[in-house]
């Protein structure tokens, strides 16, 4: 079996909105009041503003003609304002690995694409953002070399 992965094509359309569409019913189950399903996953517009950005990318892995998974990220420029320094850095949107394909390196291998394209585009830093109900997802980002930058915390008020 050879798994390719390879930039989104005009094509990949619906197996795309398939892949979104288990990530967020995966996230909609966790989280039912930040999530929702929507269907189609994804609209038309956003997926040929995508494959036309050239901030905006999307990488999908292919096996035997078949889309297992994919990894959506952006360049990020900050402007550099006190005290905030300039820089610029990928963010990892999102990455989704089709549910029985889960655990066999294919979420390895997208993030691994997205460290070649960042440093083929002399970006040194990438950066994402995990739920903390995603231990799948955080070992697997851990065990890359990913660090917690920074906690976002929540407290929803009884009243």
């Amino acid at each position: 079996m050879l798994l390719t992965i390879r930039p989104a094509e005009r094509q990949d359309y619906p197996g795309i909105c398939q892949l979104f569409a288990e990530g967020d019913a995966f996230h909609a189950s966790a989280l039912p009041d930040r999530f929702r399903s929507m269907h189609p996953a994804r609209s038309e517009v956003f997926f040929k503003d995508v494959l036309t950005s050239t901030e905006h990318h999307l990488f999908v892995a292919e096996l035997e003609q078949r889309l297992v998974g994919l990894i959506e990220f952006r360049v990020i420029a900050v402007a550099d304002h006190s005290p905030v320094v300039a820089r610029h850095f990928v963010a990892i949107d999102r990455q989704i690995v089709t549910d029985g394909y889960q655990r066999r390196g294919m979420g390895r291998r997208l993030m691994h694409a997205v460290e070649q394209w960042s440093a083929d585009h002399s970006i040194a830093t990438i950066e994402l953002n995990v739920y903390a109900f995603n231990h799948p997802a955080i070992r697997l980002y851990e065990e890359l070399g990913y660090h917690v930058l920074s906690q976002r915390l929540e407290k929803k008020l009884d009243w």
